[in-house]
């Protein structure tokens, strides 16, 4: 067995095994077989009729937004007679149509998160069949751990990011329509009178942060990479230890392994610090993005409470959805990480 002690030797290791790597087959185990078809397809495809019924009824609560902010404007400035259409009953019509598309939204959500981790489980199985199936009478470094946590992180974080990804282009398609409409509104120099000023803005500004991030972040996820593999060496070797004190778990080849696994943390959180800077920096701009590009429509009287409701729900969502990239870019590098290590184990598991 090959002792890692240093970041130049996983560096050397990590090259050797990317050399041969294969078509994936923690795709094919799932979506090539007859075994899990309708598993794969068919509930997938149900996830994203439910991600679109979901889309749908948050443009829904986006019109009623408008209304409701109108409804408010006008109560405020004193347009308000009985009887009338901005009446008390009115508001209480108003809050019952909100209540009646929440509780539709929430009852899809839920169905939908709770569909999606049936299907990362199946996911999760057909891969974890298939590994136990190429496997035996197979010796390979770490297989039980690699084949029981790397499926299992694999599926977790598919759960999450699967539907996000849907739901994230849903929603990108969806509000910039609303915002190609409202963009008559924007009163900026250089984007007055401009054809969907409001989606191009978003879309700028969105698409520029998730490449930024990417460009920032592009260490990461090899780091990330070693430190699974350095910490996969330390503990194999304390494991074999507990077997064998004499050939293994020497005094110090432990420190020797302990400190490739202090460096590669070390590393991380440094270029974690200037990552987090910038996803900072990114946050605060998002959150006065809509004041710096309608405000000086409102102060001018040139559009309504309803119009900037609506403006502010879609740039909300869609930040929200392209948030999620940014955000929990942990999570990206790590599913990288793994979708690595589980090649790896599929060319050993296939070539052995």
């Amino acid at each position: 067995v090959h002792i890692i002690y240093s970041n130049q030797d996983l560096e050397t290791w990590r090259k050797q095994n990317a050399k041969t790597r294969q078509e994936e087959k923690m795709i094919r185990a799932f979506f090539r077989s007859k075994e899990w078809f309708w598993w794969a397809y068919g509930i997938g495809i149900l996830l994203i009729v439910l991600q679109y019924t979901g889309i749908f009824l948050a443009l829904q609560l986006n019109d009623w937004y408008g209304n409701f902010s109108d409804l408010v404007q006008q109560a405020l400035q004193g347009n308000v007679q009985e009887n009338s259409k901005n009446s008390v009953d009115n508001l209480y019509s108003e809050i019952y149509k909100f209540f009646s598309i929440a509780l539709r939204q929430c009852t899809v959500w839920a169905t939908t998160i709770t569909l999606s981790r049936f299907w990362a489980t199946k996911w999760r199985e057909a891969i974890t069949v298939n590994y136990i199936k190429l496997g035996k009478n197979k010796e390979i470094e770490g297989s039980g751990q690699r084949i029981q946590e790397d499926p299992r992180k694999f599926a977790e974080i598919i759960e999450l990011w699967g539907l996000n990804l849907i739901n994230s282009s849903m929603t990108l398609i969806a509000f910039s329509a609303i915002l190609w409409k409202l963009s008559p509104g924007v009163e900026i120099k250089y984007l007055e009178g401009m054809a969907g000023s409001l989606m191009w803005i978003a879309l700028l500004t969105s698409g520029g942060g998730i490449i930024i991030s990417w460009l920032v972040g592009t260490k990461l996820p090899d780091i990330d990479y070693d430190i699974n593999i350095s910490e996969n060496y330390f503990r194999t070797e304390l494991v074999r230890g507990e077997e064998d004190k004499t050939n293994y778990a020497s005094e110090e080849t432990l420190i020797a392994l302990f400190k490739t696994v202090k460096r590669n943390y070390y590393h991380q959180a440094l270029h974690l610090f200037y990552f987090e800077f910038w996803r900072s920096i990114y946050a605060k701009f998002m959150l006065v993005l809509t004041f710096i590009v309608m405000g000086p429509g409102i102060f001018r009287g040139l559009i309504t409470l309803g119009v900037w409701a609506k403006v502010t729900d879609s740039f909300a969502q869609i930040h929200q959805s392209i948030w999620l990239f940014i955000d929990d870019w942990e999570t990206l590098t790590k599913i990288r990480s793994i979708w690595w290590r589980m090649q790896e184990l599929e060319e050993q598991l296939g070539n052995k």
